[in-house]
Parts: structure tokens; C-alpha cells; sequence
């Protein structure tokens, strides 16, 4: 009588953050999916995302799809990400780069200005404003008061 031996695929798992392949499982999912745990990092993460936000490289593609002009909603069309994501990830992003150094003196001030009101179109307020093309940015704001006017 000869038994057959089943065939054992063995398949390394490595931590997604640190390639480390200290794991360990730890527990199921609510979609019954294995969990596991780095035992260096003490991160869990699964194997198989059913949401494309949890997988780093799929998120790595956000940042440049913006730079090269794609929207939002473009990016959520092409890697079927939430707009939460998207902008959660541009944000972690932008806090990660450094601001531009200049010159403290500004060349060239664009001055605009614009009205409302408020309560009631008779209480019109006017606000000024001044961009900085260079910087890209609005570096001064305030209130236009007309002659005489107090408050």
C-alpha cells in the first residue's frame, strides 16, 4: 500500500514596511482573512487588500498622477481609491517637504480686492489682498475701509 505525499508549498511572508520575516499570525479579519503581526515593527497587516488604499504601492501613484495634472476624481476613477484617501495622502505628503526658502523682500505684488456683505447688502465689506507670483501665495489680506469710516 503506498501513500501519496502530498506536495507542501511553503510561501515567505515579509513585513510590508521592513521586509523583515519575523511573523507571526495574529487572528482573523471580519472578512475571515488572515491577520499577521511583525514581531519587529509591530505591524499587522493581511496579504490579500480588498481595499486598494491599503496597499502602499497602489498610494505611491497619487502624488504623481497630481503633479501631472490628473484630479481627484480622475485618480479615483484610475486607482478605484476613495476621495478620503487621495486627499489624505497628498496631505501626509505635502507635510513631508520643505518650504521653499525667499528672499524676504517681495519683487513683484499682484493687489486685488473684493466685496461682500454682511447681514445685508447694504453693509457691504471690501477686502484687499495681495499675491506673491513667486512664492505663489497670498502674503497680505485685510480690510478696506472708506473714508472716514470707523470699525
Amino acid at each position: 500500500m503506498s501513500y501519496a505525499s502530498a506536495a507542501m508549498c511553503y510561501e515567505a511572508i515579509t513585513c510590508p514596511r521592513y521586509s523583515s520575516a519575523s511573523i507571526v499570525k495574529n487572528g482573523k479579519t471580519a472578512q475571515r482573512k488572515q491577520r499577521y503581526l511583525c514581531k519587529d515593527c509591530r505591524r499587522q497587516f493581511i496579504r490579500d487588500y480588498t481595499n486598494w488604499g491599503c496597499v502602499g504601492a497602489v498610494r505611491d501613484l497619487v502624488v504623481p498622477l497630481t503633479i501631472n495634472g490628473a484630479g481627484i476624481r480622475d485618480i479615483e476613477r484610475v486607482l478605484f481609491l476613495s476621495p478620503n484617501t487621495i486627499l489624505k495622502t497628498l496631505r501626509e505628503s505635502a507635510t513631508r517637504l520643505d518650504e521653499p526658502t525667499y528672499s524676504r523682500r517681495v519683487r513683484d505684488l499682484e493687489m486685488g480686492e473684493f466685496w461682500s456683505f454682511v447681514g445685508a447688502k447694504r453693509k457691504p465689506r471690501w477686502t484687499w489682498y495681495g499675491y506673491d507670483r513667486q512664492r505663489c501665495k497670498v502674503v497680505a489680506f485685510g480690510d478696506r475701509k472708506k473714508a472716514g469710516e470707523i470699525g
